[in-house]
């Protein structure tokens, strides 16, 4: 008979706890429900649980990616995909009790979304929580490249309509939404590459590089060495200034897009030649990429003689330019001495 094996899960302290937070507020309403908690209109203390829960969460979630690109706190990163889904469950758990609230009569929701200021922006933030949720799986990232990072920034959006909505939502005291919205205008404020760099300065002074260790899958990195100045401007980037990491300790750590970060330098023995290890390394990756002969590569390799003939090419433009330009200026100014010389002769 076959064997079934199941699949092993790994969960840090703070995924437990995530998970854990996440639902125990769904409890406390079942609880609630249960033992007639929830007040003479279970219907509206339902309504604002659900919708207050969707936005902390969703602010907690927004919260991950300054925690871990600037404080350097990593773990962060790995529950916030858990807590923005969690965020869309409790808000489509808030928009479905506001349809049984209306008997989803769709002449009656039509009148309350489109006449009530505060239930048409819910409803908006609410439309563009819906794509961010069906494509936060790692799979819609594959498929949608650096698309899908410029419509999960749309998440912002979502939240200041959320924000919008609860104030006017409670009308008389504000300050708690105002409060949200502070949290959620910082967040944006720390985008800006100036304010990260300044806070990512501060954080270094605060905890610095040595006092933390990088860890892959519980165990501590090994530093093997550090980078020297590259010799020549042909050198790869960035090797003045970086590190080697495993690639599957940077994709979770940093969530990078697989498909246009992995940069490979090839350098080869002094007895091979620059021909021949392009040739191995094209054979390599075509058969890691499992490519048939007729498929295309789905990779560019670029020589240092690439790279010099490109540069040769810029240059012999810009040279020609430069004589384009020398040319102009000289009849520019061969045209201005004769028209003074003309003047002088009439006068």
């Amino acid at each position: 008979m076959p064997q079934w094996k199941l699949p092993r899960f790994h969960f840090s302290w703070l995924q437990i706890i995530t998970h854990l937070g996440a639902l125990a507020p769904l409890a406390v309403m079942i609880w609630d429900g249960y033992h007639n908690g929830l007040t003479v209109n279970p219907i509206q203390s339902l309504t604002y649980r659900t919708g207050k829960t969707a936005l902390v969460l969703l602010v907690l979630s927004l919260c991950c990616t300054p925690l871990n690109s600037i404080f350097g706190f990593h773990e962060a990163i790995k529950v916030r995909r858990p807590l923005g889904v969690y965020a869309f469950l409790y808000a489509l758990g808030h928009f479905s009790i506001f349809l049984l609230d209306y008997n989803f009569d769709p002449s009656m929701l039509y009148e309350a979304i489109f006449e009530k200021r505060y239930a048409l922006v819910g409803f908006s933030a609410f439309l563009i929580l819906l794509p961010l949720a069906l494509t936060s799986t790692k799979g819609w990232q594959k498929r949608l490249g650096k698309r899908w990072t410029r419509l999960h920034r749309w998440v912002y959006v979502a939240a200041l309509l959320v924000i919008v909505h609860f104030i006017w939502l409670v009308k008389a005291d504000i300050r708690q939404p105002l409060e949200f919205g502070a949290v959620v205008v910082a967040l944006l404020v720390v985008r800006i590459p100036a304010v990260k760099h300044f806070l990512r300065a501060g954080a270094q002074l605060l905890v610095p590089p040595g006092g933390r260790r990088p860890t892959s899958g519980g165990r501590p990195l090994v530093v093997i060495g550090l980078y020297q100045d590259p010799p020549n401007i042909f050198s790869p980037p960035g090797q003045e200034i970086g590190a080697v990491l495993p690639f599957e300790f940077t994709w979770h750590a940093y969530f990078i897009d697989k498909t246009n970060a992995l940069f490979i330098v090839v350098k080869p023995r002094p007895e091979v030649t620059a021909t021949d290890a392009q040739d191995a390394a094209t054979v390599a990756l075509r058969e890691m990429r499992s490519l048939r002969p007729a498929d295309k590569n789905t990779f560019d390799l670029i020589s240092q003689d690439q790279i010099l003939n490109t540069f040769m090419s810029i240059t012999d433009i810009f040279f020609l330019v430069m004589i384009v330009l020398a040319s102009v200026a000289l009849m520019v100014g061969g045209i201005g001495v004769m028209a003074i010389m003309s003047i002088s002769v009439t006068e």
